[in-house]
């Protein structure tokens, strides 16, 4: 349950968090110098919050259950001093006692964020030498903390997430509770390739990893103050798709990349190396458009339920609409209540000019621009990164994230077994998250597919979000708390990038430009038009011409198409080679089109 201001119940978790904090008294008092009060003041609110959104729903949902809410209390978001609150105490004074499943995964919420706290502060005081040698204005110590925000990721592997420093002389650090050697490689890489062949030179932020955690700069979001910065913008994200497709990158929502003026910086890119059905040894009926499924680039979703579609990308597509969500009200009266309202679909992150959002898809030429020269500078040092110590050889023993599922599967498994309902007792919480064994398998392998669901059972049991990892030069896998999944690539991804790298050329250059402004192109507007007596050789005339217009021609005369996915989200990704919606049905129908129609440029194009 996400709101504002006060939390729900606020009363019944304080004393989770008043236990928590004398817990941590001897590292508050060892940590003094680092980090001050205030600082420790927010690190508890994001305990608070934590139990409130745990605890929130299920408690929100038995109170309103015993009344009627009155119609009233719908009038107004401003509580008046005269709304009762004699229900709400009496239901404060039975306190938790008739929720055992639910008390006891608060209190491990609240030892969770102790022990991660602890590390975070632990971290702090290790790596200050390190720190120290970056910024130059810390060369005789690191500034205290000034606030904490935490909770900015998912959780995962006990509760840890990302967070926030924020630092005396006002300079703010992401703190990641993982490996950052990602970052740091894809950021070698970048400069590797920059300013060669004409590729745009890219930001990369400051990163400095240790291995079971790590530091990065911190980027706020600014919008481009020129024309000419927005389309600098669009060339620099051509050159990001060409590594992220090089490096074959996913998981790239508008949450994770930054636009910092005319330059756009993703902050996540645990997401590398990811493998196609075909690799965890799956039938793959897309055949693996990965470089337009990323999230870089539009992909269509529904915020009402199906009725409406809208494009959403890291690389911004405009205005967003407001999707549904819910906002605290009267909390600590009888009248408290969750009331509907419209929230952002996504953080303010994404480009803008003159405040209006920008879309990818009006700047297609610095887009392709940046691809075609980056992917050309990559061909050009391909032996370089390729070499024992070349910047692609670095990747090898990354750890990196294997995805099992969408995030939002599991949020929405965790939203059902927190409810009233699921938190009631231990069978009806774990009923409800084993819906997620009910799914298709994304790997071939039995036991590992098996060994992915029990880990994935004890994380969403402990609240987190399930995680995997795993290194492009092996073929196993692991749960991010450090369970074992198995063998579950047919080979390394490590060999399937480096295969594909070695086979680019020049007309794959091409190729890859003509598919990226296909799938780029807006669609036509329907004309305008009143009904008429339906003539069946001008309607199929239409159709071929249609088809004929929207083809993507290819090295060697060959020809494709690209298409609206039924998955959702759905991509604009070349049709692959099916006969109902692939390249092969297309060829059927432009055959007998041009057979019909007696029109021989049909005939070739579907020969073609």
């Amino acid at each position: 349950m996400k709101h504002s201001g006060v939390p729900p119940f606020i009363e019944l978790l304080e004393p989770l968090v008043e236990t928590a904090r004398k817990q941590l008294e001897h590292v508050r008092a060892t940590s003094e110098r680092h980090v001050t009060a205030e600082a420790w003041k927010g690190a508890e609110e994001a305990l608070l919050r934590r139990l409130s959104e745990t605890a929130g729903p299920a408690l929100l949902g038995a109170f309103r259950a015993e009344a009627h809410l009155p119609p009233a209390a719908h009038l107004t978001s401003i509580t008046p001093d005269w709304v009762p609150r004699a229900r709400y105490d009496a239901f404060l004074a039975r306190g938790l006692d008739g929720w055992p499943a639910l008390v006891r995964r608060l209190h491990r919420v609240a030892d969770e964020w102790r022990s991660a706290v602890s590390a975070l502060v632990g971290h702090l005081a290790s790596d200050e030498q390190a720190l120290r040698a970056w910024h130059r204005p810390w060369r005789r110590g690191v500034p205290s903390v000034a606030a904490i925000e935490l909770g900015l990721s998912d959780p995962h592997a006990g509760g840890r997430t990302v967070a926030r420093l924020t630092f005396a002389d006002g300079r703010s650090l992401a703190y990641k509770p993982r490996s950052l050697a990602a970052e740091a490689a894809f950021g070698r890489l970048l400069r590797g390739v920059a300013g060669r062949c004409g590729a745009p030179r890219q930001r990369v932020p400051w990163v400095l990893d240790r291995g079971d955690h790590g530091w990065m700069e911190w980027l706020t979001p600014e919008p481009c103050r020129s024309r000419t910065d927005a389309e600098a913008f669009y060339e620099r994200c051509g050159g990001l798709l060409a590594v992220l497709e090089v490096l074959r990158g996913g998981d790239i929502h508008p949450d994770n990349l930054i636009a910092a003026g005319a330059y756009p910086v993703i902050v996540d890119l645990e997401c590398l190396f990811q493998p196609g059905p075909a690799d965890l040894a799956r039938p793959d009926p897309l055949d693996d458009p990965l470089a337009f499924t990323s999230g870089a680039l539009p992909v269509f979703t529904s915020f009402d339920g199906g009725r409406t579609l809208h494009p959403i990308a890291a690389f911004g597509c405009g205005a967003l609409p407001a999707r549904p969500g819910q906002r605290l009200r009267h909390p600590g009266t009888d009248w408290i209540h969750l009331a509907p309202v419209e929230v952002s679909s996504f953080d303010a992150n994404g480009p803008s000019l003159d405040g209006v959002a920008l879309d990818v898809r009006d700047h297609v030429d610095a887009l392709v621009r940046g691809y075609r020269a980056s992917l050309a500078a990559v061909l050009a040092r391909r032996d370089a990164l390729l070499a024992p110590r070349g910047a692609l050889r670095r990747f090898r023993r990354t750890a990196l994230r294997l995805l099992c599922a969408p995030t939002n599967l599991y949020a929405l498994l965790l939203d059902s077994a927190l409810s009233t309902e699921g938190v009631s007792d231990e069978d009806s919480f774990r009923a409800r998250l084993a819906r997620a064994a009910q799914r298709d398998p994304t790997i071939a392998d039995v036991h590992c597919w098996s060994a992915v669901l029990a880990e994935e059972a004890r994380a969403l049991d402990r609240l987190d979000v399930p995680a995997f990892v795993f290194r492009p030069a092996q073929r196993s896998a692991r749960a991010a708390a450090g369970g074992t999944i198995g063998r579950v690539f047919a080979a390394p991804m490590f060999e399937r990038v480096e295969r594909a790298l070695r086979a680019l050329d020049g007309d794959g250059l091409d190729d890859r430009a003509v598919l990226l402004r296909a799938a780029l192109r807006r669609p036509a507007a329907p004309a305008a038009s009143e009904p008429t007596a339906v003539d069946a050789r001008a309607t199929l005339r239409t159709l071929a011409d249609r088809v004929a217009d929207l083809a993507a021609p290819q090295a060697g005369g060959a020809v494709t198409w690209v298409r609206l996915w039924e998955v959702m989200p759905a991509p604009v990704a070349p049709v692959g080679p099916g006969l109902c919606y692939g390249v092969a049905g297309i060829a059927v129908f432009l055959a007998e089109a041009g057979r019909v129609l007696d029109d021989d440029a049909l005939t070739r194009l579907a020969v073609g």
